[in-house]
């Protein structure tokens, strides 16, 4: 159990594994003539990857070159979540800052969706349209060209002439369309990388809406400023000057990417959002009844993370409410993993949870048996699930203290299922059951079995429960004679 190893943030984006959600039953009973009801699984984010304002121009959707330190996170993402070698589906949400007119945001949070979609697809014809039609201060002209060129080592006057000689163009020094097609296609393959380094790319048909659309309705969309992160006080919207006040309101300005398990997919006509290049209007179906209060300036600044009501979009607050890339960024989350000695990982599972704070949740695990939860709720969990037809239940320390103390063998040992209670305390009841618990892990992990708690017994404790990550079939010390007490070895079998 500990922080899960595979989430990441750096200083232009993140990346997270959403928490885990409980999969409802779903009721069926015979009908007498032909009605059918269809039902249909909602949307729910299994993953989220996020891109910063630091990694485009101001007031632009050109993508800066420094986005190749977070495009990494997102292979790591979609291999992780892989089923059979296929992917999962992901969705683009391009969002702005609350200053300025709701269309102008509206386009421009669609053009920076657009290009991390171009970016990752490949799609050179769409960066084509974003160079050649500018709106409004969006105008990559010149300056991105060099931009582009710098950052794959060409310099100079002569960058242009040198790139086109190395790529087989006319060396005439003009980035024409055609130069353009080849510099595109080469940026973005620098800029789109694994963590080895290699170049990789994103099938258009791994996208929510298989890139069925060609306006990329339901792959990729711009939310423009009703999803503000932040919303500052009337005092520093009146008194901030803008560049203090552009800087404060950077949260804003971010592209998010939501990914969904293999195989989830949506027909363009059934997606509500309108496509990146269409204004808000369609947006207006889908708000809260108090969107405008919920957009609205206060006396306090407000934020998402906190208070989770600055979303006007309900669609949108529905897939980000749990999201580590809104609304729990901020949020310290812990991975517990249930795994049965004899069963194995306990995948697929709905667990009850009942948390110290008195708050209860039921969530589902993963195939691999992991559940993610807040730390917030207190410092234990008690679990109950059923499986093979015999209902389990036991506490979980979510934080376990120092190892160090007695306290934190305890709880360790408590969560690897060394206790006979129930309820355990934070503390051993007292010491011989604190002995004993230490004895059959010793037992288990041929150890000298004492019932102290000598160094190697903590340094196996703290593999046990806060490194290893294999289940118990596959550790090195499962179905291993037990040595006798005082013995380090194990007993030799007759056979």
């Amino acid at each position: 159990m500990g922080d899960s190893e595979h989430d990441a943030e750096i200083e232009g984006g993140i990346a997270f594994d959403h928490p885990t959600r409980r999969v409802l039953p779903l009721l069926v009973a015979p009908t007498l003539t032909s009605e059918v009801n269809a039902v249909r699984e909602g949307l729910k984010p299994i993953a989220c990857w996020s891109i910063g304002d630091i990694r485009f121009e101001f007031d632009s959707s050109f993508v800066k070159p420094e986005v190749v330190n977070e495009t990494p996170l997102l292979t790591r993402s979609l291999r992780r979540h892989a089923r059979g070698g296929t992917p999962p589906t992901l969705s683009i949400f391009g969002h702005a800052d609350p200053v300025g007119q709701d269309e102008y945001n509206k386009q421009l949070s669609g053009r920076r969706a657009a290009a991390i979609y171009g970016l990752l697809t490949r799609d050179v014809a769409l960066w084509e349209r974003l160079y050649t039609q500018p709106f409004g201060s969006d105008i990559w002209g010149q300056r991105s060209v060099r931009t582009m060129l710098s950052a794959l080592g060409y310099e100079g006057f002569s960058a242009a002439v040198d790139f086109q000689k190395d790529h087989g163009l006319v060396a005439d020094g003009v980035v024409g369309p055609k130069t353009r097609v080849e510099l595109f296609r080469t940026y973005m393959d620098a800029l789109c990388v694994d963590d080895s380094g290699a170049s990789f790319v994103v099938d258009k048909a791994d996208f929510l809406a298989s890139g069925a659309d060609a306006g990329g309705k339901g792959d990729f969309q711009g939310c423009g400023e009703l999803n503000p992160a932040l919303l500052l006080s009337q005092n520093e919207v009146q008194t901030l000057p803008k560049p203090k006040r552009d800087a404060e309101n950077t949260p804003n300005r971010r592209v998010v990417a939501f990914l969904f398990r293999t195989g989830t997919h949506r027909p363009p006509e059934d997606w509500p959002c309108p496509r990146a290049t269409e204004g808000s209007t369609a947006c207006g179906k889908r708000l809260f009844i108090d969107a405008e209060r919920r957009r609205a300036v206060g006396a306090a600044r407000r934020e998402y993370r906190l208070a989770r009501d600055t979303f006007a979009c309900r669609f949108y607050d529905r897939l980000s409410v749990r999201s580590p890339c809104e609304g729990l960024r901020d949020v310290q989350l812990v991975e517990i993993v249930l795994d049965d000695p004899y069963l194995g990982f306990v995948g697929n599972v709905d667990v009850d949870l009942v948390y110290a704070d008195g708050s209860k949740e039921t969530l589902a695990t993963t195939p691999k048996g992991a559940l993610i939860v807040e730390l917030s709720k207190g410092p234990f969990a008690d679990i109950t699930y059923e499986r093979a037809g015999v209902t389990r239940a036991w506490r979980v320390f979510l934080q376990p203290a120092d190892v160090s103390t007695d306290e934190g063998v305890w709880q360790r040992l408590v969560n690897l299922g060394y206790s006979s209670r129930r309820d355990p305390g934070e503390s051993p009841n007292d010491a011989n059951a604190l002995s004993l618990a230490v004895e059959a892990f010793q037992a288990d992990h041929r150890l000298a079995i004492t019932g102290t708690i000598d160094a190697d017994t903590r340094d196996r404790l703290v593999t046990a429960h806060d490194i290893d990550r294999r289940g118990w079939s596959e550790r090195d010390w499962y179905d291993v004679p037990a040595p006798a007490p005082g013995d380090p070895e194990p007993k030799a079998t007759e056979t």
